[in-house]
C-alpha cells in the first residue's frame, strides 16, 4: 500500500493507492487529525501470530494463501512458472506441515522491516535482469512491478537473507522430502546489477567488503545445519557460475570461493561439505534415499526473484521440482518465521579502513558503469 500525506501540517487529506487481495486496485482518500489516525485507519492491529496461524490451517486461511500464489503463477511468462502440482498441494493442505518449517535468516545488525520487504516483495522470475513475468499483471495484483532489492543504492545495498524450508521434491512421479536452504549469492551477471554498481570495479578494499559479506552468506548455511542437526550440506556454485560473468582474474570465482567457503566451512568441523550432486535425479537413488533426511541441499537463488528462481526455463536449480515458491513466500505461507543471526567473530569482522574505501567510491564512476551497461544493450 503507497500511502500520501496531501496536507501533513492541518487537516491532513490522505490518499491511500493499494492492492486488496482479489486482485483490484484501489484508491481511497480521507480526512485525518493525524498520521497517527491514518496510519491506524490503513493498517488495523493485526491478530496475534498465533491466530494468524490457526487461521491460515483453517479451509478459509488455506483458500486465501492458494489465491495469492494462484495470482502470483498468473504472472509468469510460459515455462519459467513454479510448478502446478505445487499450487494443488497448498490448496489440499498437503504442506501445512512443511509450511511451518520455513525460516528466513539475516544479519543481525539488518533491519528487519526491510527484511520482511525483501522476502515479501519478490519478483516472479529476474534472471540476469531480464524479467521473464507480466510488469502490468504483477502490479494490478500486488501493488509493485520490480523487486524491493530495487531500494539497494551503489552505497547500500538490501540486506542479503537466506531462506529454510523442508520441501517435496518430485520426480518422474515420485516424491521425497529434502531440506533445503535458499541463500543469495551476489550478482555480477549483468552491469545494471545493485550487486555489481555497489562492488564494480573490484579492487582490494571492495574485494574484502565482498568475502566478508559472502562469508556471513556461508555462514548461514552451517548455522542452519547445525541447528536442524544435519550432518551434511550439498554446495553447487553460488556467487559465480552464471552469476559470476562479470568477475574476471585477479578477482575470480574460485578466488572468492576459496577465500570465503574453505574458512567457513573450517569453522564447522561436524559438518561434511559435498558438491551438489545432479538434482532430482540423485534424490531418488540409492545413496540419495539413504542421504535426504540427514542433509541440506543449498539452493543457488538471486535477490530479485521467487525462491526457486527460473524454474523450468533455467537449468542451474532443483526449483523446478520442489514447492519452495509457494512455501517460501510470505503471501502465501503466514507461517514463516524471521531469525536474526549473528556472526562468529572470525566470520564478522570486516577493518574499518575497508568500510570506509566502500563508502567514498566515486558517484561519477557508478554512473560510468551504469551508462555502461545500458551502452551494452542499446538502450537510451
Amino acid at each position: 500500500v503507497q500511502v500520501q500525506f496531501l496536507d501533513p501540517g492541518g487537516q491532513g487529506w490522505v490518499r491511500a493507492n493499494g492492492a486488496p487481495r482479489g486482485g483490484l486496485t484501489a484508491l481511497t482518500v480521507f480526512a485525518a487529525q493525524s498520521q497517527e489516525e491514518a496510519m491506524g485507519r490503513l493498517f488495523p492491529a493485526q491478530p496475534a501470530r498465533a491466530d494468524v496461524q490457526e487461521a491460515s490451517s483453517s479451509e478459509a486461511g488455506r483458500e486465501q494463501c492458494y489465491a495469492e500464489a494462484k495470482l502470483l503463477h498468473s504472472t509468469f511468462h510460459a515455462g519459467y512458472a513454479f510448478p502446478s502440482w505445487s499450487l494443488e498441494a497448498l490448496k489440499k493442505g498437503d504442506l501445512d506441515n512443511f509450511a511451518k518449517s520455513v525460516v528466513v535468516y539475516f544479519n543481525d545488525f539488518d533491519d528487519e522491516q526491510l527484511v520482511r520487504e525483501l522476502a515479501t516483495q519478490r519478483e516472479p522470475c529476474n534472471i540476469a535482469m531480464h524479467r521473464h513475468f507480466d510488469r502490468t499483471k504483477l502490479s494490478e495484483h500486488f501493488g509493485y512491478s520490480e523487486g524491493a532489492y530495487a531500494q539497494s543504492s551503489a552505497q547500500n545495498l538490501m540486506p542479503n537473507i537466506a531462506v529454510y524450508c523442508r520441501t517435496p521434491i518430485r520426480f518422474e512421479g515420485r516424491q521425497a522430502e529434502i531440506h533445503a536452504i535458499n541463500v543469495i549469492g551476489h550478482a555480477f551477471d549483468h552491469t545494471d546489477q545493485p550487486d555489481y554498481q555497489h562492488f564494480a570495479p573490484l579492487n582490494e578494499g571492495t574485494w574484502k567488503e565482498l568475502i566478508v559479506s559472502v562469508k556471513r552468506m556461508w555462514s548461514f548455511v552451517f548455522e542452519c545445519a547445525r541447528e536442524k542437526k544435519l550432518r551434511k550440506v550439498y554446495i553447487p556454485i553460488v556467487a559465480g557460475g552464471s552469476f559470476g560473468e562479470f568477475l574476471e582474474p585477479p578477482y575470480s570465482h574460485r578466488r572468492l570461493q576459496n577465500e570465503t567457503l574453505d574458512p567457513v566451512r573450517a569453522l564447522y568441523e561436524d559438518v561434511e561439505v559435498c558438491p551438489l550432486p545432479r538434482m532430482p535425479d540423485w534424490a531418488f537413488t540409492e545413496e540419495g534415499q539413504a542421504d535426504l533426511q540427514e542433509s541440506l541441499f543449498v539452493h543457488a537463488g538471486d535477490p530479485w526473484s521467487i525462491i526457486g528462481h527460473g524454474f523450468a526455463g533455467d537449468a542451474s536449480a532443483f526449483g523446478p521440482c520442489t514447492a519452495m515458491a509457494v512455501l517460501c513466500w510470505p503471501p502465501s505461507n503466514p507461517h514463516i518465521s524471521f531469525q536474526a543471526m549473528s556472526h562468529r567473530s572470525e566470520i564478522a569482522a570486516q577493518s574499518a579502513p575497508v568500510a570506509e574505501e566502500a563508502a567514498t567510491r566515486s558517484p561519477a564512476r557508478r554512473s560510468r558503469r551504469r551508462s555502461r551497461g545500458r551502452a551494452q544493450r542499446g538502450e537510451d
